[in-house]
């Protein structure tokens, strides 16, 4: 939580970068608009909050997923694609990365 934007986590990103830290981001909703603006920063972990059902949760990972696990579009000259290079690569653009569902209010 706090009042800081996407353009700040990005420069919060970069200073980690010169440390052994992986950088969380808090996406404001489940929305997949929210969603892909949070990974188009291409941080390693995103927490998603009040995802209420299983079904949320299936549609937030699908969300980060490209086809045809999920429907995340590609954006090659974005941060985040650099991981997409070689077509057989996009759908291990998550690996190593941790998406978390928040349940609570």
């Amino acid at each position: 939580h706090g009042p800081g934007s996407l353009t700040d986590a990005v420069v919060m990103m970069q200073a980690l970068s010169a440390h052994q830290c992986k950088p969380m981001i808090r996406a404001t909703s489940g929305d997949p608009a929210d969603i892909k603006r949070v990974l188009d920063i291409g941080p390693l972990g995103m927490m998603v909050p009040n995802v209420a059902s299983v079904r949320e949760a299936r549609d937030v990972v699908a969300a980060c997923r490209y086809g045809p696990d999920g429907f995340r579009g590609a954006a090659p000259c974005i941060a985040a694609g650099n991981r997409l290079r070689p077509a057989r690569h996009r759908l291990r653009a998550m690996d190593g990365r941790g998406v978390f569902a928040d349940h609570s209010d």
